[in-house]
């Protein structure tokens, strides 16, 4: 009788964690498809939390049988629902690293050979956990009194471990060298933050190795969705979902924070916008203009890597950008537009775009006169205007 009350009691505390674990899960999948932004880490996320709620329904399936909840559950069915579930799990690791690999817009993600290869562990994996069920050196299920008993079998388990982990802690390293890179340096929190990220699941995976009563896996997974989640609702609002720099009030802010501090080097926002972008609309379509944009905010972002004071860029509206940098001198201010137009000229090249791509830049240095953001910015506005009726000349 006691035995019997220990039984239901973990049975409730799996099935409630699962429950409870299933519906912030789908709360976030809901409000990712609300998201505007549909490019491919969001899509790839999104099947992430797909596939995680099959597993939760079927280790919920499985527990149902093993505690006798399913009346009449055959052995063949608890093999099938435990097996599945651990089949998904390696398909959540997989994801996981391809949706890291596209946030780092590695050739990983852009190459599908290079996709298919990645998937190799996960296929051996889900292998052996086809062969565990007539050679059980993963898990052995069997029968007693009131269900069935799972049983762990080593180091065949082990093994499944490192296979499902061993994408998480690739995806955590990888993660680091690129926030390392010079040239990702704007986006080094953010690599970071998901390279943390990546190790949730697979520290609390490790600790439910050792501690098997307690339900760590799921929730800690339901944590880490829950996690990137917040971190794409807030990209949703203060980036630029076609070019993903900041977008125009982020900016802003940015600008006005730091000149409401104590400013002890030479302050230079500048304002640019592309030459000739609605003849790109006109002649080669709408398409092919935000592509146009796409190619300018991947020159910005390099050419703000080469300063030795940080750079932050944003995307103001239209074909306009916006940049706000400390700087050593006025010779330095010169250097970033020359270094903005032929860094455009070299994203055409590597695009082969069949058009021009340069800009005008206009800029204005810090000083007191300026009482907000706005007077600032639009002095740097007001400089583009009269270098655009010039024709872009730099004076």
């Amino acid at each position: 009788m006691y035995y019997m009350i220990k039984a239901q009691e973990a049975f409730v505390l799996f099935i409630v964690n699962n429950i409870f674990c299933f519906i912030i899960l789908f709360i976030i999948l809901f409000a990712c498809k609300k998201i505007i932004r549909h490019d491919t880490a969001l899509r790839v996320f999104r099947h992430s939390i797909e596939v995680l709620l099959i597993m939760i329904t079927l280790d919920s399936l499985y527990l149902a049988c093993a505690f006798g909840v399913i009346k009449n559950a055959t052995l063949e069915v608890a093999y099938a629902f435990k097996s599945l579930y651990f089949i998904f799990g390696l398909i959540t690791g997989y994801l996981w690293f391809v949706f890291l690999e596209v946030i780092l817009k590695s050739k990983i993600s852009v190459y599908k050979p290079y996709i298919l290869l990645s998937s190799v562990v996960a296929i051996i994996g889900i292998v052996l956990v086809i062969i565990n069920r007539f050679y059980p050196i993963i898990f052995r299920i069997y029968e007693y009194e009131e269900g069935y008993m799972y049983e762990r079998r080593i180091p065949g388990f082990i093994f499944y471990y490192i296979f499902v982990y061993a994408y998480a802690f690739v995806s955590c390293a990888r993660c680091h060298i690129y926030a390392r890179k010079k040239e990702n340096y704007i986006e080094s929190h953010k690599y970071l933050m998901f390279g943390f990220i990546a190790l949730i699941p697979a520290a609390f995976g490790i600790l439910q190795l050792v501690l098997q009563q307690i339900p760590f896996a799921i929730p800690s997974m339901t944590f880490s969705v829950f996690l990137i989640g917040i971190y794409t609702a807030n990209d949703q609002i203060s980036t630029d979902y076609l070019t993903e720099l900041l977008n125009r009030r982020q900016i802003l802010l940015n600008i006005e924070k730091t000149i409401k501090g104590k400013i002890e080097d030479t302050y230079v926002v500048f304002m640019l916008d592309l030459n000739n972008f609605k003849t790109i609309n006109d002649v080669y379509g709408h398409l092919e203009g935000d592509n146009a944009l796409k190619y300018t905010s991947e020159a910005l972002t390099i050419v703000s890597s080469y300063q030795n004071h940080k750079m932050v860029v944003g995307r103001f509206g239209g074909d306009e950008f916006i940049i706000a940098s400390h700087v050593d001198s006025v010779d330095d201010i010169k250097k970033i537009v020359e270094d903005i137009n032929i860094e455009l000229d070299n994203q055409r090249r590597k695009h082969d775009a069949s058009y021009k791509l340069e800009a005008c830049v206009g800029y204005a240095i810090y000083e007191e006169k300026y009482e907000s953001v706005k007077d600032f910015v639009e002095a740097a506005d007001l400089m583009l205007y009269s270098f655009k009726k010039t024709k872009g000349r730099i004076r």
